[in-house]
């Protein structure tokens, strides 16, 4: 529904997200709120200690990564900030979900034991949020690193003799990361 277009403001986007990492299994789920501030932020442990499937909640989080509605989104929202720094920027509601997604990927110990489904899905979400997320924003910025360990973890698929389908997406992710972070790319090798 939020990847629809209903209106949502941001305290409430926030409780959806504790409540989703809560059901996707992260440990040391906690909301963390800043002294200046009204909002909090989700704070959670990036290890999944669960072997709950999460491809219940991975058409819905394409969907939302994927929807192009604007959003305004201080940093406070997303980790801790500074105080002065703490203006709004102007990014996509499914922005807010990023850190999951990262976490997700990075956080599993190996895609393929994942439904073939799922780990489709977590490819292609990773493809949209190179896409579409301003990762050079101040809200999404602390998320440079994970995305490029994500990047790293779903090129390690290609040879690893999966199929074809997931090869040319893991093959994808690698080729958008070079293409759009060529400063931060230099060890990515195909």
């Amino acid at each position: 529904m939020i990847g629809s277009g209903i209106d949502i403001n941001l305290l409430t986007l926030l409780r959806v997200k504790k409540y989703l990492v809560h059901i996707l299994g992260f440990s040391n789920v906690s909301t963390l709120s800043t002294p200046t501030s009204q909002v909090f932020y989700v704070a959670f442990e990036h290890t999944r200690h669960t072997d709950r499937d999460v491809s219940a909640c991975m058409n819905e989080l394409l969907s939302l990564l994927d929807a192009s509605h604007p959003f305004s989104v201080v940093a406070s929202a997303m980790t801790e900030s500074l105080p002065p720094n703490d203006a709004p920027a102007a990014l996509l509601v499914g922005s807010i979900f990023v850190d999951i997604l990262l976490a997700l990927i990075t956080g599993s110990e190996d895609l393929l034991d994942l439904p073939f489904l799922t780990t489709k899905r977590l490819i292609e979400c990773l493809l949209v949020i190179m896409y579409k997320h301003d990762m050079e924003s101040r809200p999404l910025r602390h998320l440079q690193g994970n995305l490029r360990k994500a990047a790293r973890q779903v090129l390690n698929l290609a040879p690893t003799g999966i199929n074809y389908e997931l090869r040319q997406l893991s093959l994808t992710v690698a080729q958008t990361y070079i293409r759009l972070w060529p400063n931060t790319s230099g060890s990515f090798v195909l």
